[in-house]
């Protein structure tokens, strides 16, 4: 199974020169906008669950599972990989999106706007929530794309992932008007409850991704 996480990891090292851009390119946008670390957290966090998702994509130009099956490895095996592989590339994400969003503040200390610095000050309680919430969001496109993929292949699960997204914010939406709720402002007064309510929900869907694609890969036919 070290193989195949390492195979996933050598798909990310020949994606540098995007990495690299969008390091330099956040990196300029937190020193002259001010997105704060959790801002860039979730910019990485989001850089690298798309990644992630290419990796599938990647996998059925090459005939990866086919090819993979002929080894004496199990679908299980394949599956766990690809989680591996997910949680690895969240923690790279978090680290460079942490290290911009820290040395850039420093960098442009000197002309941080009030409200930038209120961001970059934020309290323990709003760092956690910045992280939980990265997690949240890498979760609803890595994790929630995963078993739609392994049954119905990246390009389909790409459309449903998407399409469920897209069902999702409309009905926020309209949600959010109809009752005139401010999601973001009550977050923010509620910061550890909220990061709990995250961690929670990011967990169920984890594992139930897990387990429905385990259910779906073996039973899968190539």
């Amino acid at each position: 199974m070290k193989g195949l996480i390492l195979k996933d990891i050598e798909y990310l090292k020949k994606e540098w020169i995007l990495i690299l851009a969008a390091i330099v390119i956040f990196s300029l946008i937190n020193i002259f906008i001010g997105l704060g670390i959790s801002g860039t957290q979730f910019v990485f966090s989001f850089v690298f669950a798309v990644l992630v998702n290419s990796s599938f994509s990647k996998d059925e130009i090459n005939n990866w599972n086919e090819y993979a099956l002929t080894m004496p490895i199990s679908r299980k095996d394949i599956i766990k990989s690809k989680y591996i592989f997910s949680f690895i590339a969240f923690i790279i994400a978090i680290f460079i999106g942490t290290l911009v969003g820290a040395l850039t503040n420093i960098m442009a200390q000197y002309g941080l706007t009030r409200e930038h610095i209120a961001i970059s000050s934020l309290g323990f309680s709003y760092i956690l929530l910045g992280f939980i919430g990265a997690l949240t969001i890498y979760t609803l496109i890595v994790f929630v794309n995963f078993p739609i993929s392994f049954k119905e292949g990246h390009a389909k699960g790409k459309q449903l992932t998407y399409l469920a997204y897209f069902v999702f914010f409309i009905l926020y939406s309209m949600i959010q008007k109809i009752f005139k709720l401010n999601l973001i402002e009550n977050i923010l007064k509620m910061p550890l409850v909220i990061s709990l309510v995250f961690l929670i929900f990011s967990s169920l869907v984890i594992l139930g991704s897990y387990f429905l694609s385990i259910k779906y890969f073996i039973k899968k036919e190539f």
